[in-house]
């Protein structure tokens, strides 16, 4: 298991360093693929040319994860990409982004390029505000974030889809993960992780998987995807294995219902364990994985199937 977002991305860049560029372009976004594409540290204070003036504070706002990398495309100057995710508004989170670019570009003498993905249309409009240093009369500098959320990014809902770009099927469901289309978007891919085949195409799938866990945060759809994803453990495991669930896709869609149940607090009795397991209506059952996102009660599952 990879351990931390440095870790997972590393794996990343290794086996495919061109695939921002190329998930970019696949949503309209015009970057070109890196000759050469490297992991920074993420803390100022490493890079040997930051004056000591320009040392970096400590993050402020709601905490996110953050990756940097130094880009070298085939053409045109190289850049800083800072790849952040953004759950909630926040005025502090955008002081700190401003703070950030400007001392990036400080430190690294290379144009910054800021990343943001956010689970919502609201949050993602938002920050997709510039981000202006001086007075509100004369700008001294302005960067302009680029924003990924539901609103420009497609939902992958359909498993053969997100198996043929996993990376873009990724980004979905960090977009869309508190949407109407969650479940259908979550479990498509986890079924197109699933299906990987191959040592090292079961390695990368592990490491999406994990860097969907952490853009995901640590909401509702966070906990829907600890029971969805591959690497995640079965409650409906034992009766399975007594023949309740009839496949493997079914028992899939019939965990994931069971672990979102669960981790919202609602008690799964061996009654209604019985029943979501034995049910082999996959459709069925991607209604009850959306309706367990914002269940209060085991009963809210059932309204109207």
């Amino acid at each position: 298991m990879i351990r931390s977002w440095h870790a997972a991305m590393r794996r990343v860049l290794q086996d495919d360093p061109a695939v921002f560029a190329r998930t970019l372009r696949t949503l309209g976004i015009p970057f070109t693929d890196p000759v050469t594409t490297a992991l920074l540290p993420t803390g100022l204070a490493q890079a040997d040319h930051v004056p000591s003036g320009l040392r970096m504070p400590d993050p402020v706002g709601p905490p996110g994860f953050e990756i940097l990398l130094r880009v070298a495309p085939a053409e045109g100057d190289g850049y800083v990409l800072v790849l952040e995710t953004a759950g909630t508004r926040s005025p502090a989170r955008r002081s700190y982004w401003r703070s950030r670019l400007a001392h990036l570009l400080a430190a690294y003498r290379m144009p910054p390029v800021l990343l943001i993905v956010c689970p919502d249309e609201v949050t993602a409009r938002w920050a997709e505000r510039p981000l202006v240093l001086g007075p509100p009369h004369w700008a001294a500098l302005t960067f302009h974030p680029l924003v990924l959320g539901p609103h420009n990014v497609p939902a992958v809902a359909d498993p053969t889809q997100a198996a043929r770009d996993i990376p873009l099927a990724a980004l979905s469901a960090m977009t869309h993960g508190t949407g109407p289309e969650a479940g259908a978007v979550l479990a498509s891919l986890a079924e197109a992780l699933r299906g990987a085949g191959g040592a090292e195409e079961k390695d990368l799938a592990t490491v999406f998987g994990e860097l969907t866990a952490l853009g995901l945060g640590t909401g509702t759809a966070a906990r829907a995807w600890q029971g969805m994803a591959p690497t995640g453990t079965s409650p409906c495991r034992a009766k399975s294995l007594g023949g309740h669930c009839a496949d493997t896709r079914a028992e899939d869609w019939a965990r994931s219902v069971l672990t979102v149940l669960e981790r919202r607090g609602i008690a799964v009795t061996d009654e209604l364990r019985d029943r979501v397991c034995g049910c082999i209506d996959m459709a069925l059952l991607g209604r009850w994985t959306v309706r367990a996102l914002s269940a209060t009660t085991a009963d809210d599952l059932f309204t109207d199937a």
